[in-house]
Formats: C-alpha cells, sequence, structure tokens
C-alpha cells in the first residue's frame, strides 16, 4: 500500500471506531474533550488524544495511530492491522454525553491554577505513587517539596513543575498511577532540581 493510501486511512479513521469495535467504552466522568478514557473489563484503559488520531496506554508504554492501536488490541502485525482499520471506513463512532458544566469568565493563569495545589504530604496518595511506586528517594521528595517543585494532582496523580531560566513556573508535567499529561496552555523545560549551576547534572525522562 502506498503512503499516501496509509495517511488517507489515518484521516478517515479515528482511534475511537478502533475501541468501539472491540467492546471498550467511554468512562465519561473520568474524560474530557481532550483526553477520552475508554475502559474495557478490570484493569484495562486507552486514553484517545489529538482529536481522535492518537492514543497510549496510562498502564505502560504503548501509544501510537490508529494503525498501532488496531495492532495493540489485536496482537497483529502492521500489514493486519491496516486491513483492520480499513473496515471501519465510514463507521461513525458514538459521541460521548459531555455532562460537564460549561465554564465561564477568565481561565486562570498557569501560576493561579498551580498555587491552588497543594505539596504532597507524607503518606498522602500521591506521595506513595512517588515514594512506593516510582521509588523515589524521601530525600529528593523533600527537596523537591522544599523548592516548590511539586504539587499533588487529581487521583493521586502528582504535577512537577516545569521553569524557565528566571525559575519561573512555565508548566508541569502530570503524573499518576491511572494518568499521565501536561498541564493545558503550559511550556516544556528539563525539570530542574538543585544549584543554579551544579558541577554535575542528569534529568530522568519521566514514564
Amino acid at each position: 500500500m502506498e503512503q499516501h493510501e496509509i495517511e488517507t486511512l489515518r484521516d478517515k479513521v479515528p482511534c475511537a471506531a478502533v475501541l468501539e469495535r472491540e467492546g471498550w467504552t467511554v468512562d465519561v466522568k473520568e474524560s474530557t474533550t481532550r483526553a477520552v478514557k475508554y475502559r474495557r473489563g478490570a484493569g484495562e484503559i486507552i486514553i484517545v488524544i489529538h482529536n481522535g488520531r492518537g492514543w497510549f496506554d496510562p498502564l505502560s508504554d504503548a501509544k501510537g495511530d490508529v494503525f498501532t492501536l488496531a495492532g495493540h488490541l489485536a496482537g497483529i502485525a502492521f500489514p493486519a492491522a491496516v486491513e483492520a482499520v480499513r473496515s471501519l471506513v465510514g463507521y461513525v463512532p458514538a459521541t460521548p454525553s459531555w455532562n460537564c458544566p460549561k465554564r465561564t469568565g477568565i481561565p486562570l493563569s498557569i501560576t493561579d491554577r498551580w498555587r491552588r495545589r497543594r505539596p504532597p504530604t507524607i503518606g498522602s496518595r500521591a506521595w506513595r505513587y512517588l515514594a512506593d511506586e516510582r521509588a523515589i528517594p524521601v530525600s529528593i521528595l523533600q527537596a523537591a517539596i522544599a523548592q516548590g517543585l511539586l504539587r499533588e494532582g487529581p487521583s493521586g496523580s502528582i504535577w512537577t513543575a516545569h521553569v524557565d531560566q528566571t525559575r519561573q513556573l512555565i508548566g508541569w508535567e502530570e503524573r499518576g498511577p491511572q494518568w499521565r499529561g501536561f498541564s493545558t496552555g503550559g511550556s516544556k523545560q528539563l525539570f530542574r532540581l538543585g544549584n543554579e549551576a551544579p558541577s554535575e547534572g542528569f534529568f530522568v525522562e519521566p514514564r
């Protein structure tokens, strides 16, 4: 199949069509218009992003487009995944019924949204996620909290600050047991912890 045919199929078939055919349903309470959470059975989660053109599994490193989704769900190679997607051309998935009230007024700034969240406390869900599941040493957690770089997000998730060269907040990573994302309207930099000009340094790519 030619590359332009692949691109045409990718544009015609959203990830939701593949998921619905495989028996997945939308978790409306935990979805937004930008990140739609699908569930099937106990512990199976797929989050659809990029206006239905991308997806990721928050419980693993699996992610991609509609073709990788078809292959991931059925355990098939790319050629078979292409044919599976082709069979869904013209299929219109159900539109979720969003019950969230429409927001009014001026949206909060990055800084205001950050300030409304509290730092992690010992024993909280966010603390346990970092200390137990991610095995981050307590000394590092305490240092990051002391520098104002961590906040507790929804549902036991953690927010880790991205700051610019002047140490001004510009965004944050969002990680949790069943979620990963980035602050809406934010910008990315390397996560900074410690002195401005350390003799040695490292960075860790969050999973």
